[in-house]
């Protein structure tokens, strides 16, 4: 009997909670629209509901978004964007209509393909002027048929990913140019992660015959502000081809660290490339595992935010621009290249051949606070120290002397042999230029 009250309990509980959740949920959506159409109003688009077709266990809605203007969202995407594209995205985009539409089951929480959001159409200015033109009416059909449309997996209301719809667009009056996008979509959790298998654009006229794309592009973003964030990339094959100009780069890594530690900023990027192919009509070059990793250290961080701000606010207000940029520059910052380096090169032309071995290139630069103003550049120079080692082999230093017979007098000024290396090192310091502890002016 006591078996078959708990049962029972259990059961009614059961029923209480499939009853309940969905109306909790639904309250959920409605709090969420809320907040969400006022963010999107701060930042000038507004939102409202064409048709809510709920039940009681599915949302079912339809919403048209306006974008008043594009400025708020542009400038976040490009922080250091210029007034005049500014203005060319407010003709383009300002008052464009995008349509969202709520799919999904109220309970579970996680739902697959549960928003649709496309790109309705464009502004009067923008839609008149592409009707008028072929390509352009091709286009605009391309969006009457929800050629470019987003789709959301949700998990407890918030997104879990986004994915675009393939897209394989060929414009016939545009010499068949074809632009193609396969499986994008971006995850997010803690980070942010995209992933795009393909992108391809190419076009031939009388005159040009021109490729261009990417495969397998992977990005992670994990950011805290724009002031400390990281971000990895990686890149399976990049290519550009343009008539007999082909260049094309093979496993392109990168990756960014932007950080901030009490009042200094510090920006870290680091490129990796393991095949460079580049070639014409007449020649062709293959470099192998190029390296170049960079650092910024030490920047203002107020003079930094300052900048920014300031371009945000009004970059057509030239002397406050150049005020902060001279600000930035009294305060003073390090630079490091470590390295730039290759492993090696191949230059290939009709009577020649040309093999470079490896070559290793660090730079270290400080510039000390100073009174830098831009009727008095010597307080750069006066305040700057700078160090430059370039290691290489024996190898290369005598195939540069037979290309240029008259570098083997300057490098006998700079340079030293070390085992079977030759080592490049010059130091700038107080005005003195130095190689090797040797003074050279």
């Amino acid at each position: 009997m006591q078996m078959k009250k708990i049962l029972g309990a259990i059961a009614v509980a059961g029923a209480i909670a499939g009853v309940v959740t969905p109306i909790i949920y639904t309250k959920q959506i409605d709090k969420f629209i809320q907040q969400e159409t006022k963010t999107l109003k701060q930042q000038q688009i507004e939102i409202s509901n064409v048709n809510n077709n709920d039940s009681f266990f599915k949302a079912n809605r339809e919403y048209k978004v306006i974008i008043k203007n594009i400025t708020p969202i542009a400038q976040q995407l490009y922080p250091n964007i210029n007034y005049r594209n500014l203005q060319d995205l407010q003709k383009l985009f300002n008052n464009t209509i995008i349509t969202i539409k709520l799919n999904f089951l109220k309970y579970p929480l996680y739902h697959k393909d549960a928003v649709k959001i496309y790109l309705t159409s464009l502004n009067k200015e923008t839609t008149t002027n592409l009707e008028s033109d072929k390509i352009g009416k091709e286009i605009l059909e391309f969006i009457k048929n929800k050629g470019l449309e987003v789709i959301l997996d949700v998990n407890n209301i918030n997104i879990a990913k986004a994915k675009l719809k393939n897209i394989d667009l060929t414009i016939k009056n545009a010499n068949n140019a074809h632009f193609k996008i396969t499986n994008a979509y971006v995850t997010f959790d803690n980070k942010i992660k995209t992933n795009i298998d393909n992108v391809t654009f190419s076009f031939k006229d009388n005159y040009s015959n021109v490729k261009l794309g990417f495969n397998n592009l992977i990005n992670i973003t994990n950011k805290k502000n724009r002031f400390n964030y990281t971000e990895i990339s990686n890149i399976k094959n990049l290519f550009y081809i343009k008539n007999n100009q082909k260049l094309n780069i093979d496993n392109l890594s990168s990756s960014t660290k932007v950080s901030t530690i009490v009042n200094k900023l510090k920006i870290n990027n680091n490129i990796n490339i393991k095949i460079l192919k580049i070639s014409n009509k007449y020649s062709n070059a293959t470099i192998k595992n190029l390296i170049f990793n960079s650092q910024i250290d030490n920047l203002d961080f107020s003079a930094i935010k300052k900048f920014t701000l300031q371009v945000q606010k009004n970059p057509n207000d030239k002397n406050a621009l150049m005020d902060n940029i001279k600000n930035i520059i009294n305060k003073g910052f390090s630079f490091k290249i470590s390295p730039f380096s290759i492993d090696n090169a191949i230059i290939s032309t009709p009577n020649k051949k040309y093999t470079i071995s490896k070559i290793d290139l660090k730079l270290d630069t400080k510039l000390k606070t100073n009174k830098f103003n831009f009727s008095n550049t010597d307080e750069v120079l006066k305040n700057s120290e700078a160090n430059l080692v370039i290691t290489t082999t024996k190898k290369n230093i005598d195939l540069l002397t037979q290309i240029n017979p008259s570098a083997s007098l300057y490098l006998a000024l700079v340079s030293k042999q070390q085992n079977n290396n030759v080592i490049i090192n010059i130091s700038y310091k107080e005005g003195k230029l130095t190689s090797n502890g040797k003074q050279l002016f």
